[in-house]
């Protein structure tokens, strides 16, 4: 799905910076390859300076063993 979108939001709504989510000892090489391919192909980017939204990423094992991430956005929806 290529391209960009904007999303109007509330100004009044304050950001919110969620703690870093837990990342299962099995799964962190398994999640450092995927966050890299992601980086790779333009769906996701390194960010380099301090974000005023920051939301936790989940990661779990699907059933046929493929790699699911996440994020749980449920602060910022408030503020659209």
């Amino acid at each position: 799905m290529p391209g960009q979108i904007h999303l109007e939001t509330d100004s009044s709504v304050k950001p919110v910076i969620l703690p870093p989510g837990k990342v299962l000892i099995g799964l962190k090489s398994k999640l450092k390859i995927e966050l890299q391919r992601l980086e790779k192909i333009g769906v996701i980017e390194k960010v380099t300076e301090p974000s005023e939204w920051v939301f936790s990423l989940v990661s779990e094992m699907k059933s046929k063993g493929k790699l699911r991430i996440f994020i749980d956005p449920k602060p910022f929806n408030k503020e659209l």
